[in-house]
């Protein structure tokens, strides 16, 4: 390798290098040298150690429903809880609203073939309508790593139950007790409707009298 003509311009020059320091590192052989063997770096699950000049700073990572993920790793399912949006306590398997999705296709040991859904869900709620109810009231799409969030969720019941009916969210958790019994508050063929009744309410203005 020779240094070009420096009367012969190049077509383009790519920023912050040097051709001069370039050419100098190939003249001493920088490009053939044996590429350094650098240490891996080991991340540990539950604390990070940062170093800084003036010392070091631990940063504590901690995880969420840690009991809710050695039950699923046990049994395959999450028993029981409070719910995240009427707020009551139920016995039956836990729903959460998905927020990643994978199709597996696999062959089984006896040759047939067979497709597995992976959901991977956040949050504890007593059944569907809970959950869609809370993923519409709470505006969990302004996230915007969630924005498919109830598309996956209507695709999950629709796989779980095996069943055509449109899934439709809980009635507002504000008339559970009060007006609504749980069972009136649960019952599937009432809704619910927020009004928006205007009543116009005139103003007085209390004016003195005075002489003039």
């Amino acid at each position: 390798m020779s240094l070009p003509n420096k009367s012969i311009q190049p077509s383009f020059l790519l920023k912050y290098i040097q051709p001069q320091e370039l050419y100098q590192k190939y003249k001493k052989g920088y490009f053939n040298r044996p590429i350094p063997v650098k240490a891996k770096i080991v991340l540990d699950a539950v604390s990070k150690m940062i170093s800084r000049q003036n010392g070091a700073t631990l940063i504590e990572f901690v995880k969420s429903n840690q009991s809710q993920m050695d039950q699923f790793l046990k049994t395959n399912k999450v028993m029981g809880g409070r719910c995240d949006y009427c707020k009551q306590d139920f016995q039956t398997e836990a729903i959460g609203y998905p927020i990643a999705y994978e199709c597996q296709h696999v062959i089984t040991p006896h040759g047939i073939y067979d497709i597995n859904h992976l959901f991977w869900t956040e949050g504890c709620h007593c059944d569907y309508a809970c959950c869609l109810a809370y993923v519409k009231n709470f505006n969990i799409h302004q996230d915007f790593l969630l924005h498919d969030v109830e598309i996956l969720l209507r695709f999950m019941y629709k796989l779980d139950t095996n069943t055509d009916d449109i899934l439709l969210p809980a009635k507002d958790f504000r008339l559970l007790h009060n007006p609504l019994t749980l069972d009136e508050w649960r019952h599937k063929n009432t809704q619910y409707v927020r009004t928006n009744h205007v009543t116009k309410i005139p103003i007085q203005v209390t004016y003195m009298k005075q002489h003039v």
